[in-house]
């Protein structure tokens, strides 16, 4: 945003690159959303989309490639552990979310999220109310072949975030 006039500035096109990627956006309605929120005029979204359609096409496959990847690879890590995961019931239930897994005989969900650039950004309004279940967030960095999936748990991320105080009212 411009600071003095509270306009937004012109959308540029490798900023938007940069945030299809970093907020793992797979589609343009999802953009569209992402804009809108941050008070650019529906009328400059479409002057902007209308011609880079083609061009934010790639970037939402790679996105897509960036999520399937690391659902995949977590996926694979946990059938590598029978003795603690079953999977043969599992099945995909939002774009992160797997859903059928029992861990040592407790039904739990799965949230496999990229960790790339050391952030995990949960994006989806799905992926808050799975937490609130009986869930793991596993993370893997998709650009890195060699890092093994790992879970994050509630602890990692008070720690890595600071949070000292949760305030309870709307829960």
């Amino acid at each position: 945003l411009d600071i003095l006039s509270n306009k937004p500035k012109e959308i540029d096109e490798e900023s938007i690159i940069r945030l299809l990627q970093r907020n793992a956006i797979q589609n343009e309605q999802e953009l569209i959303w992402l804009l809108d929120a941050s008070n650019y005029s529906m009328e400059d979204i479409q002057n902007f989309l209308q011609y880079r359609r083609s061009s934010l096409e790639k970037a939402y496959e790679l996105v897509r490639a960036m999520l399937s990847n690391a659902a995949e690879r977590v996926l694979e890590h946990l059938r590598t552990k029978p003795q603690i995961y079953d999977l043969s019931k599992c099945q995909k239930i939002a774009p992160t979310v797997y859903d059928g897994i029992t861990k040592k005989g407790m039904e739990i969900s799965i949230i496999a999220r990229p960790s790339n650039n050391n952030k995990v950004i949960l994006y989806y309004d799905s992926e808050p109310d799975y937490l609130r279940k009986n869930y793991e967030l596993w993370i893997v960095d998709t650009n890195n072949i060699t890092e093994s999936p790992r879970i994050l748990t509630f602890g990692d991320m008070i720690k890595t975030t600071g949070i000292r105080v949760i305030p309870l009212r709307n829960l």
